[in-house]
């Protein structure tokens, strides 16, 4: 019995990355050709089995599945095999580990387009702390004032902006449950958007470096109850997608939601200059024709998400629909960005659908 040839056929059935089969297989049948040449040949199950726990802990440290967690509560159907293949394959593992107070914070991974980053942060506790009960609330659970840089009075700093002295990026972040069993630990999820007109250089580019200050972890919201003392650095670079589709090849004319400076919503007439698709969200340029708006404190809001009264959506081949949300922009300059609701897939998408019925095809 060719037990070798056996072994490559089960062993070619398990995802691992191509250095992980080869170590592996190396280690296996070594072992393997050791047992044989003394006291005889163990038995194929064991080996399979051991083989496949090898794979399991190999593979486990090389994904943390975090991100197919967070994006599976984002959308309204489950993340389809292409969106988590998309995933998988895109994620960067950071594994960054910095402890203060107590509590150990963990950069763990990241995942990014051009245009927008996520990043992982993993938080453990003391063993007698219920992190993950604590973090299961409305009110904030977090770093004290978010992500203060060192002597900056930003949110986040980079180098792609040397010069600014603001916030310079929209930032959002949510808590999801590490499915560990472990009560002291959970992760945070922080979602990154630069403003595009802002920066200096590509924010995602592989030599702009992002840094990351969290100063203690508190609970509540504005009163405050420390929960740790002490500040977490970081400093880390995203591995982008540079995949993107233009949608327009010339200007196009639209109906879309005005926002008055005074709270007033109109359907105004907005031309759009262009349209590019990206897997984490829409980018739009879009000129000024509209004479009911002053864009100097009015803007226009080109998604309002799967609940709002004029929804944009990325559609699939298969029907189903990724919301595209309005996560802002700047009226000055006449640009929009809408955030994907779920990682897009281009290959997959169909068309985009504004929200009054125009469809915008992908390119041939």
């Amino acid at each position: 019995m060719d037990f070798q040839k056996e072994y490559q056929d089960m062993f070619s059935k398990v995802t691992a990355s191509r250095e992980t089969h080869r170590r592996i297989e190396h280690m296996a049948m070594g072992k393997y050709q050791r047992k044989r040449n003394g006291s005889g040949i163990i038995g194929k199950v064991l080996v399979a089995a051991v083989i496949v726990s090898l794979l399991a802990v190999t593979a486990s440290a090389a994904t943390n599945g975090w991100f197919t967690k967070y994006f599976s509560g984002r959308g309204e159907r489950p993340l389809s095999e292409g969106q988590v293949k998309y995933i998988e394959e895109n994620e960067q593992t950071i594994g960054d580990s910095q402890n203060a107070g107590g509590w150990t914070v963990e950069l763990s991974s990241a995942i990014s387009d051009s245009m927008k980053g996520y990043v992982t942060l993993r938080f453990t506790a003391p063993a007698d702390v219920d992190l993950e009960g604590i973090t299961d609330g409305s009110e904030y659970v977090g770093p004290r004032n978010e992500f203060l840089p060192k002597d900056e009075d930003t949110a986040l700093s980079s180098d792609a902006y040397p010069d600014l002295p603001g916030v310079i990026a929209n930032i959002g972040s949510k808590w999801v449950a590490d499915g560990d069993g472990l009560k002291n630990t959970a992760t945070w999820v922080l979602d990154i958007s630069p403003d595009v007109e802002w920066a200096k250089g590509d924010p995602m580019a592989s030599d702009t470096k992002w840094h990351i200050h969290l100063v203690d972890f508190v609970k509540g919201f504005p009163e405050q109850e420390t929960l740790a003392e002490g500040t977490w650095d970081f400093d880390f670079t995203f591995n982008k997608d540079d995949s993107e589709v233009s949608l327009l090849d010339s200007p196009r004319k639209t109906q879309a939601l005005g926002l008055r400076g005074n709270g007033e919503d109109i359907m105004t007439d907005v031309t759009m200059v262009s349209a590019t698709l990206r897997p984490f969200g829409l980018t739009i340029y879009y000129g000024d024709e509209s004479d009911e708006l002053d864009y100097s404190r009015d803007s226009v809001a080109f998604a309002e998400g799967k609940d709002g009264r004029y929804p944009w959506y990325a559609v699939m081949k298969d029907g189903q629909k990724v919301a595209l949300i309005n996560r802002g922009g700047n009226p000055i300059e006449r640009y929009a960005y809408l955030e994907a609701e779920t990682p897009l897939v281009l290959s997959e998408v169909d068309y985009v659908l504004l929200a009054d019925g125009t469809k915008l095809p992908m390119p041939d």
